[in-house]
């Protein structure tokens, strides 16, 4: 099979989950005999018309040379332009294969699926990654055209699944596909860390984990503790002022925007990970790179997360946006030794069922039962 992906992102340079889902899900379908050939149309810099080819492996990867500083102009201009820019490459790419299959990823290449679709009359795969945009503004509409113009739909959650159905009501083909872990060894040792790797901004809540931190630091408890914070964003000015507000800068050190290989050794470092997000997180594929890399995972109760996450068993749940119970769960985190250990076993016992070879399985399982339908039904037309 050959696969046409369209997506916003891809490594090194990531702007959101998008790039590494596509990267390690076109990766692992490479081994299942897939011919995976990416299109990356970046979503955070103007880019011009320039393509360069490469490849990664097995995967076949068509960049565009980004010609403005990142996020300058609107966010729809962005889109338009790099639509525009993209679309001429994009057409002679697929006049040079003999593609089975598009697979979209959300909103923003969704004009060049719309070029593109009817020209070649093949099944289309969109994989919906959140709902970040209210129902008014031209993005959501941009999302909406990609779930109804696609044979079949993958969301990563029954959280988001349900999101969707009642945003935009419900298609015929829906497919919940989880994200996967790291397939890694089980870890033997580990430092006196706590661990966050996210954006800087407020839906991830690190300010609920500096907090919780904060009330934690007067117990004594943390005192050999030392607590990474993995990410960038809008809000790393008023991080930064509450550690200092809360003279905290001792034991939390902000270490940027890392590329996921250079972030995933802090995780596997730490002792335990949090992943304390304020709102319905699609997933929180972060969250499984804890658990498989061997810290206890401490999360919130929104979204996607508490649907592997179990409390006591292969992690702890907390409320959200409570950092007193953020504290108590680290608390008991560090002091309960057997709960400590056998949430880890269990975790990463979880995840060897879950990596991304068996996300990609799910996934190709799924373009042949939307392959056969696609065709099937040509046939009974």
């Amino acid at each position: 099979m050959k696969v046409l992906m369209l997506t916003p992102d891809y490594p090194p340079h990531s702007f959101g989950g998008i790039a590494g889902y596509v990267h390690k899900l076109s990766q692992n379908l490479t081994q299942f005999g897939v011919e995976v050939h990416i299109v990356v149309m970046r979503c955070d810099y103007f880019i011009s018309n320039t393509c360069q080819y490469e490849r990664d492996g097995n995967v076949y990867l068509y960049r565009f040379e980004s010609k403005l500083n990142r996020n300058e102009g609107n966010f729809v201009n962005r889109w338009l332009n790099n639509s525009l820019m993209v679309l001429p490459k994009v057409n002679e790419i697929i006049m040079s294969h003999e593609f089975d299959l598009i697979h979209n990823n959300d909103l923003f290449t969704v004009f060049v699926l719309d070029d593109i679709r009817d020209k070649l009359n093949i099944p289309i795969v969109n994989t919906v990654h959140g709902l970040s945009a209210p129902k008014t503004l031209l993005e959501d509409g941009g999302r909406r055209y990609g779930y109804f113009s696609s044979h079949g739909v993958i969301t990563v959650s029954h959280s988001m699944e349900k999101s969707l159905i009642e945003r935009y009501g419900i298609v015929e083909r829906i497919r919940v596909i989880h994200l996967g872990a790291p397939d890694v060894s089980y870890p033997l040792t580990k430092d006196k860390r706590i661990s966050f790797a996210g954006r800087l901004i407020d839906d991830k809540g690190a300010d609920v984990l500096i907090k919780a931190i904060g009330i934690l630091k007067g117990t004594g408890l943390l005192n050999e503790y030392k607590v990474d914070i993995i990410g960038d964003g809008d809000q790393r000015t008023y991080l930064e002022e509450l550690v200092k507000e809360m003279d905290l800068e001792d034991c939390v050190k902000f270490h940027g925007y890392l590329p996921n290989d250079e972030a995933i050794k802090y995780i596997e470092n730490a002792s335990i990970h949090v992943v304390p997000s304020k709102f319905e997180e699609p997933f929180g594929i972060s969250a499984t790179e804890g658990m498989a890399l061997g810290a206890l995972t401490i999360v919130s109760n929104r979204g996607g997360l508490v649907e592997f996450i179990e409390h006591k068993k292969n992690g702890l749940i907390f409320e959200s946006e409570n950092e007193n119970d953020l504290a108590n769960c680290i608390s008991e985190a560090i002091l309960d030794s057997k709960l400590h250990e056998s949430c880890v076993k269990n975790a990463y016992e979880f995840t060897r069922t879950h990596t991304w070879k068996h996300v990609a399985k799910k996934t190709l399982d799924f373009y042949k039962t939307i392959n056969e339908i696609k065709y099937r039904s040509n046939r009974i037309r």
